[in-house]
């Protein structure tokens, strides 16, 4: 809806200089829909199937997915320590939660448990049309999971724009993400509004 404008081209910018930055590994993709056994299966699918191969193919303790409506708004935020106490090798999602649950736009796996949580989601999510409503079915379903997920408070990883069930976001905060978006042309140039002034 609201990529448009160069919003894909602008969040992709912005994801390479954080990774640059910071000597991070980036995997972008502008994939909405992979090919399956249908032809074709939903974009929340495809985002859990790049995750998981990611999880594979890295010697990273820790991956981060960010929407394309997500982007970084303060670089010199040093990620070790803006999330030190928080990345617990013990769990295997790191998100924040919002007035509707658990916000799956930017979240951090861990290697050593994200393989097998990933794997166990993915089943509950072929049943539902988005990854957020699969997770609480899942929690609901198998609540035991709930301790493999930590959640922190969403300005530390996840600030909104105008959308009133969360976080604010502010200038200055490490992350922004344009949640629930009901006018794609506000919402697009409000992002790159944001974004234009990161250096």
């Amino acid at each position: 809806g609201a990529r448009n404008g160069g919003y894909v081209d602008a969040s992709f910018s912005n994801k390479r200089s954080f990774c640059e930055k910071w000597n991070a590994t980036c995997v972008l993709s502008d994939m909405t829909r992979v090919d399956g056994d249908d032809g074709g299966v939903n974009p929340f699918i495809a985002k859990w199937q790049l995750i998981n191969r990611t999880l594979h193919e890295t010697h990273a303790d820790w991956i981060m997915w960010l929407d394309c409506e997500a982007a970084f708004t303060n670089l010199d935020i040093d990620w070790r320590y803006h999330l030190n106490g928080h990345l617990d090798n013990s769990k295997a999602l790191l998100a924040s939660r919002d007035k509707n649950g658990v916000n799956l736009g930017v979240l951090l796996m861990s290697k050593s448990r994200g393989i097998s949580f990933v794997s166990t989601f993915q089943e509950w999510l072929r049943a539902k049309e988005d990854d957020q409503a699969a997770l609480k079915e899942m929690l609901k379903n198998r609540p035991a999971i709930q301790r493999d997920i930590f959640l922190v408070p969403l300005e530390k990883i996840n600030s909104y724009i105008d959308n009133p069930d969360g976080h604010k976001w502010k200038p200055n905060e490490w992350i922004v993400h344009q949640v629930w978006c009901q006018n794609a042309q506000k919402c697009a140039s409000h992002f790159l509004l944001i974004l234009k002034d990161v250096a």
